[in-house]
Parts: structure tokens; C-alpha cells; sequence
């Protein structure tokens, strides 16, 4: 499924919560990638390298970021657990 146009995904700095889960499972960026639109070198880097300060972030108001997340068992894990705790 994609929901977000490949000329967004052509001009944005584009951060993914995981590589290797994105190029399985994101449809914004693997059917860019099938036509020839986009490819996964030009992703910007994942979000624990922005969160981390290895990598900056968006760097000015003229710029254009997209984060794609598809999720993980962790933070899954994690909401079970806050929801856990508050009841």
C-alpha cells in the first residue's frame, strides 16, 4: 500500500525506524523502488541515528523530512507495558 506520493518521497530526507523492516514491508518505499523513482541508498538514515546525534536531523524550514515506521516487537512490547501500568 502506498499513501505517500513518490515525488515526496524523491524530494524528502527520508528516516526510517528500521532499513531492513522498511524494505520489506514499507509500500511508500518499496513501489517507488520497483519504478525506478527512488532507491533505498538514498534513504537519509534510521531514527535512532537522528535520536542519537549521528546524523542531523531536519537542518532548516525549507527542507523536507519523512519518517516511515512499520513498527517493531519492541514498541509493541512497550505500549502493552504502559497500558499494563496504568490499569
Amino acid at each position: 500500500m502506498q499513501e505517500v506520493p513518490a515525488e515526496t518521497v524523491q524530494i524528502a530526507k527520508v528516516v526510517v525506524d528500521q532499513k531492513e523492516a522498511c524494505e520489506q514491508e514499507a509500500g511508500d518505499l518499496i513501489i517507488p523502488a520497483r519504478e525506478g523513482q527512488w532507491s533505498f541508498d538514498d534513504l537519509y538514515g534510521e531514527l535512532g541515528q537522528v535520536a542519537g546525534g549521528e546524523i542531523p536531523g531536519r537542518e532548516g524550514p525549507e527542507e523536507i523530512t519523512l519518517f516511515k515506521s512499520v513498527g517493531n516487537a519492541i514498541q509493541d512490547l512497550a505500549l502493552a507495558r504502559l497500558i499494563m501500568d496504568k490499569l
